[in-house]
């Protein structure tokens, strides 16, 4: 039996077109790189780095934003969770809700804290000096020490009540809704009792909801939703009297088409609920406010926005195509935020701004794109802090849910290897593919250990799951040597490494199979990468991923 020759001269084409078609599994990595990076705390927070290209986290960034983004995350993997029933969408589901559970458990009122962070984390001193404008605030959770951040805005609270009311209609767990319901309740009922303020601790008041009838009307539409019995009349009286007003606050904010823009934001994700769930009459009145605030927001290039369109006003070809462009933009731009300055390259209309929308590719590299200017001329930071990407797994999901983005095979994902980072002469490496059908549908699994991508002095493995056999590339990289059967007493070796087929081995559990390979290195000392490939049965494919490095002494 011999290894196909394919696998040797399409290895440099698989790695340009690894890429295509990739947007399911670009969400799903976005996904766990939340999970991994972005939640140190339970809530989500942006990790920084000492450099634009370093991979050691020194420290954490805009935890004064962490409630309204912990509300957005729940709304993306509630709605992943309803498109897929992945087991892993529901546990997000959960972490991001027990998230918001602590934060208005830490504060003891009732009130919502912007963010939270154990006393006892080395990056908490940073984190409470970057926040010290807010109030810190000292208080435990379950017997553990915190500090919570206050000034709490109303942009906090309307992040969370969305992503409280998209879990309650996408996720049907009878635990996960009485979670929900008692949680909105509880931040409800403080508003309410405190006039519709925010009254921190001390009494004082870090702003209101008076005059904003659209928001309070949203949030009342939301808690009828959670909690009809105690929350439908009270809706009912708020908008005979309130319902006409709805426009008034949004008339003003058009206005202004560019500074603070997160105020469009706001708005769009409260009339996805406040207009969605009414059916009465009252309703022509927020469509009203709404349209108003569409007209001016609708050629922004905005994929958030245009997806909460589809949502209250059906399929349209030409917006539903655009947002599909600018998901795919979105995947091109960098994770984190160097600064960008493009004061000459576009036509400007004041002194920071341009007189149409950028390009998704060329703006201002930030923490939740759809809520910045698309006019901004210049902005970001150096390039150290990395964004979550909620920015695109909540338009990405809520375009599958609404049918804008089409359903595709899920393709295989290259996860890991351990040891990874580490110095020795050789190893038993643990190479772990993921494939949503079972361990058993995943074929073909190529490694590469060389400096670079390259079958040409590497040491090059091909790997047949079913059969148990392993083959290693010559020198040249033109030829196969072997098979060896896993567990023989076989050895494959080229001038770069020896293959020990005895303490090599795969195995699978459940969606995920497993490689062991048994290698030594026999060239010169130095850093080589890992990079892992793997097809399934149908026929997709994970591309070629670098999943770590080793260094020979």
């Amino acid at each position: 039996m011999s290894a196909p020759k394919g696998w040797l001269v399409l290895l440099l084409v698989l790695v340009s077109v690894c890429s295509v078609g990739a947007a399911e599994r670009d969400a799903l990595a976005v996904s766990r790189n939340i999970r991994m990076l972005h939640m140190p705390f339970g809530t989500i927070l942006d990790p920084v780095f000492p450099t634009s290209d370093g991979t050691q986290i020194v420290g954490y960034s805009r935890c004064g934003d962490s409630a309204i983004w912990t509300g957005h995350y729940l709304a993306a993997e509630a709605f992943r969770y309803n498109v897929t029933s992945a087991v892993d969408a529901l546990d997000n589901v959960r972490a991001a809700l027990g998230g918001l559970q602590s934060l208005v458990e830490v504060t003891g009122t009732d009130l919502l804290a912007r963010c939270l962070v154990p006393v006892s984390s080395p990056h908490t001193a940073a984190i409470t000096q970057e926040e010290a404008q807010h109030g810190i605030h000292p208080s435990t959770v379950n017997g553990v020490p915190f500090y919570w951040v206050g000034n709490t805005s109303r942009d906090q609270y309307c992040g969370v009540f969305f992503g409280l009311s998209v879990a309650f209609d996408m996720v049907d767990h009878a635990d996960v809704r009485s979670e929900l319901s008692a949680l909105g309740t509880r931040l409800l009922d403080f508003l309410i009792r405190n006039g519709w303020n925010v009254r921190m601790p001390d009494g004082s008041i870090s702003t209101s909801f008076l005059g904003r009838a659209d928001q309070q009307l949203t949030l009342l539409q939301i808690g009828r939703r959670l909690n009809p019995g105690r929350f439908s009349t009270t809706y009912d009286f708020y908008r005979f009297f309130k319902a006409a007003s709805v426009t008034i606050p949004i008339a003003a904010e058009v206005l202004d088409d560019h500074h603070s823009y997160f105020k469009f934001n706001l708005n769009t994700i409260n009339f996805y609920n406040l207009i969605r769930l009414e059916s009465s009459s009252f309703k022509r009145f927020y469509d009203e406010a709404y349209d108003l605030m569409r007209r001016t927001t609708d050629d922004h290039g905005n994929a958030h926005f245009n997806l909460v369109d589809r949502a209250l006003r059906g399929a349209e070809g030409t917006r539903d195509a655009a947002t599909r462009s600018y998901l795919r933009d979105w995947l091109l731009r960098p994770g984190r935020d160097p600064h960008v300055d493009l004061s000459g390259r576009y036509t400007a209309c004041g002194p920071d701004r341009t007189c149409s929308a950028i390009p998704i590719l060329d703006r201002v590299r930030t923490d939740f794109l759809w809520q910045r200017s698309p006019f901004l001329l210049f902005g970001g930071g150096v390039g150290t802090i990395e964004g979550a990407g909620i920015d695109y797994i909540l338009p990405y999901w809520m375009g599958r849910f609404y049918g804008v983005i089409a359903s595709d095979p899920q393709p295989p994902l290259a996860l890991s290897v351990s040891p990874d980072s580490e110095t020795g002469s050789g190893a038993v490496f643990q190479f772990e593919i993921w494939d949503p059908d079972g361990y058993e549908d995943v074929t073909v699994g190529l490694v590469v250990i060389n400096r670079e991508l390259s079958s040409n002095e590497s040491c090059y493995l091909y790997f047949d799951r079913a059969g148990g056999l392993l083959w290693l590339a010559t020198d040249a990289g033109d030829a196969w040597l072997g098979p060896a059967a896993l567990g023989s007493s076989a050895q494959l070796q080229n001038s770069q490494c020896r293959i020990d087929a005895g303490r090599s081995s795969n195995f699978g559990v459940g969606e995920t199979a497993m490689l062991n390979v048994s290698a030594s290195f026999l060239s010169s000392a130095g850093r080589r990468n890992i990079y892992l490939y793997a097809k399934d049965a149908g026929g997709l494919e994970t591309g070629w991923q670098r999943v770590g490095d080793w260094t020979v002494p």
